[in-house]
């Protein structure tokens, strides 16, 4: 399938990094598709791999169904590499420690699971649970720490609002060494 290029206009006048140099000022940044995956996917899990790689964990497919399937890509094209216990979407994940954690999501109800993928191994384990079950939590990782913040537990959209004293979840999760 073609795709036809897209610009996008940064501005601000900050400095930007393009490969080894830094630009000062506005950018123009081009997108070019660099291939299809083998089925259309929306709402996965996904996490950087490396700098030219990532992986999307489970989504809903064209029919509008969970998916189970663990996509690495990159570069060049995707591959499935493992499943996940349960097909899932909405789900958030982070880089922790070199692993893949993918926290919450849902089918059919919201999951409180926190899945781990290991890229060395394509393997997927179970490595916890969220306090509550929580599907479209925020989630961004620091080296062994990821910070999960909201999410939608089936009837509320949870609260994140750390100025009011009735705040429902900032939860912190810590990768600890095998």
């Amino acid at each position: 399938m073609h795709h036809p290029r897209s610009r996008i206009a940064l501005s601000g006048g900050r400095s930007v990094a393009v490969g080894r140099k830094a630009i000062a000022g506005p950018v123009s940044l081009i997108y070019r598709p660099l291939y299809d995956l083998a089925a259309p996917v929306q709402d996965p899990a996904s996490a950087p791999l490396g700098p030219r790689s990532f992986v999307l964990l489970g989504g809903l497919d064209a029919a509008d169904t969970s998916s189970d399937q663990v996509i690495v890509a990159g570069l060049h094209g995707s591959s499935v590499k493992a499943t996940l216990p349960n097909a899932q979407h909405d789900a958030q994940a982070a880089m922790l420690r070199g692993h893949v954690n993918a926290f919450g999501g849902g089918q059919f109800t919201q999951y409180d699971h926190i899945l781990v993928f290991d890229p060395a191994t394509s393997a997927v384990t179970t490595t916890g649970a969220l306090p509550s079950a929580a599907s479209d939590v925020g989630v961004t990782g620091d080296g062994p720490t990821g910070y999960v913040v909201g999410g939608f537990d089936g009837i509320n959209w949870l609260n994140t609002d750390l100025q009011r004293p009735d705040w429902r979840r900032v939860a912190l999760c810590s990768a600890r060494p095998r």
